[in-house]
């Protein structure tokens, strides 16, 4: 009889629905390990998250410098451009070399003209101090360098 009450209260115990102690440590020890694989790669996305949206930036840039061209074509009668500098300033401006695309901006080197080339670089503008026209300064987060178009 003893032994049956025994047996019925460590019944009762067992339905009380707690964890063990070993129970919840395996749980903590399987959270640690996805913790240690998750952290890593999310670092290394956001990382290539700003590489490509400063790519993007450089792409806009060039797509901008692209349309300054063709508008300059039209605008001065089929003449070509026979420089950066004829495209940024003076009568015929239709670009700036700094533009300030939000986040980001994008300037222009380079001489430019027939048979040379045009490097576009992308700017962290997050702060705004970067304006239309204005220095480009800090850190390039994204370059490409294109051929003068003919």
């Amino acid at each position: 009889m003893e032994t049956t009450l025994m047996l019925k209260k460590a019944q009762a115990r067992r339905r009380q629905g707690g964890f063990t102690l070993i129970e919840l440590i395996a749980v903590i020890i399987i959270l640690g390990i996805l913790a240690a694989v998750i952290v890593p790669r999310y670092s290394d996305m956001t990382t290539q998250a700003k590489a490509s949206a400063a790519n993007g930036a450089v792409s806009e840039g060039i797509a901008r410098f692209n349309m300054a061209f063709a508008n300059y074509v039209m605008r001065n009668a089929g003449v070509t451009p026979t420089n950066l500098s004829a495209m940024t300033s003076g009568a015929g401006t239709t670009m700036n070399a700094t533009m300030n695309l939000g986040d980001y901006a994008v300037a222009f080197t380079g001489t430019g003209g027939t048979g040379q080339t045009i490097t576009c670089n992308a700017y962290d503008n997050r702060a705004g101090t970067i304006l239309d026209g204005g220095t480009a300064t800090g850190t390039i987060l994204g370059t490409k360098t294109i051929s003068w178009p003919q």
